[in-house]
């Protein structure tokens, strides 16, 4: 109730009811986001990822903020041709500052109004009616991320200084004939690219601090997942997603990071649009249904140690466990309103976990005499699920790796 006053269920196509107008939305973004179309985004990836590394490298302590600069980076590029050039970058804070508000507004029950549904119409002044400013106020950030967004593909093609990008590829393909039929397809373009950046930016960053939340407290999980990387893509370069079938514990690894800490634990809640009837039960129309991830994930008849971080129960006789259930059938959602955009989310993860593996050192922080802490992990609530805070110490696993990172960097060229 609150999303809708929020417009969320119009700016945001996983919110939308199913019907024409979401399969419209979809249909856009898996021509611009399906397997196939990923190769012509790597070179994005890997100079972003090259960045990604430098910082790292210079300033480890700010992980939290790199790790959200990479991914931000790579799916601002890939959708708008923005090349984001600065950490602290005023686009990636404005998806961020949504981001904020989606994670407490998309979690029923949050406010009040998501139980009682008539207040909405009180007025604003009314006693307990605080939360129709706050939605006005995120609704208003909202709308002008995702125009502000989009407006920078538009002026960038008019100028002549658009790149390939998604938006581009969408513009270019607008009516110049029927006017309002361009304004349906801008309609539809801005909406699909904007879901593309704020669904990615929230995911795959937070994977990405999970994965080194693992690493600092399971040192055995990193050295194996090393001993591989080493092995498989040696030294002078970084991975490719070629790699990925021989790097069989790295597999597993990232099964398990889904399997452990889910993003969208209760994926997105949705409404039922009729009387449906299941196993025996009856599911009244308007009832609000979550898919348990979390439980499913952590089942202790399922899953031994279900709390513990264990890569290895995802391998079985040198390949991967299909005996246990895939994390992925899950955290991506279900069926027709599973993320489409989950593709480029792994291949994005997995390129950033192989390369800080193969020239990094994850460890856990150190008291005042040197000795080893334990890793403390705070994490918010709210629909979708962030390591807030937590202290670890990275560097480079040799002067080499060092000098590597340096050199690749240096010696790397803008995407443009």
């Amino acid at each position: 109730m609150l999303n809708d006053l929020m417009g969320y269920d119009h700016g945001l196509f996983s919110l939308m009811d199913y019907g024409d107008d979401w399969r419209k939305h979809r249909r856009v973004f898996r021509q611009h986001f399906n397997p196939s179309a990923l190769t012509q985004y790597r070179p994005i990836i890997q100079h972003q990822l090259s960045r990604f590394l430098a910082f790292l490298l210079d300033s480890p302590d700010k992980f939290h903020t790199h790790c959200e600069t990479y991914m931000g980076s790579v799916i601002l590029h890939i959708t708008y041709g923005y090349p984001a050039l600065v950490e602290d970058d005023p686009f990636i804070a404005d998806g961020e500052d949504v981001l904020k508000a989606f994670r407490i507004s998309g979690l029923p029950g949050s406010f009040l109004v998501d139980v009682f549904p008539f207040l909405k119409y009180v007025p604003s002044w009314f006693p307990g009616a605080g939360f129709k400013g706050w939605a006005a106020d995120y609704r208003a950030k909202e709308t002008s991320a995702r125009h502000q967004c989009f407006r920078y593909s538009v002026d960038s093609m008019r100028g002549g200084s658009q790149t390939t990008s998604v938006a581009s590829q969408l513009i270019s393909k607008f009516s110049n004939d029927d006017a309002s039929e361009r304004e349906e397809q801008e309609r539809v373009a801005r909406n699909v690219t904007f879901i593309a950046y704020i669904a990615g930016l929230d995911t795959a960053h937070a994977m990405s601090t999970i994965f080194i939340l693992a690493m600092a407290m399971y040192p055995e999980a990193q050295r194996t997942a090393q001993k591989e990387v080493d092995r498989v893509i040696g030294s002078g370069r970084l991975p490719t997603v070629d790699d990925q079938e021989e790097t069989l514990y790295i597999q597993a690894l990232i099964l398990e990071l889904f399997r452990w800490h889910q993003v969208t634990p209760l994926v997105i809640p949705h409404s039922i649009t009729s009387d449906i009837y299941y196993d025996g039960y009856t599911i009244p129309k308007g009832t609000i249904v979550m898919g348990n991830a979390w439980a499913v994930l952590h089942d202790p008849e399922v899953f031994e140690n279900p709390m513990e971080f264990i890569p290895e129960r995802y391998i079985k006789d040198g390949k991967i466990n299909t005996d246990l259930p895939d994390p992925s059938k899950f955290v991506f959602g279900f069926g027709r309103r599973s993320c489409p955009g989950r593709h480029l989310g792994l291949e994005m993860l997995y390129m950033m976990i192989v390369s800080t593996l193969l020239l990094f050192d994850i460890l856990p922080p150190e008291d005042e005499l040197g000795n080893p802490k334990k890793v403390e992990a705070t994490f918010n609530d709210g629909i979708t699920y962030q390591v807030e805070n937590f202290d670890c110490i990275i560097r480079p696993r040799s002067a080499e790796a060092e000098a590597f990172i340096r050199r690749f960097n240096a010696v790397e060229t803008p995407v443009v």
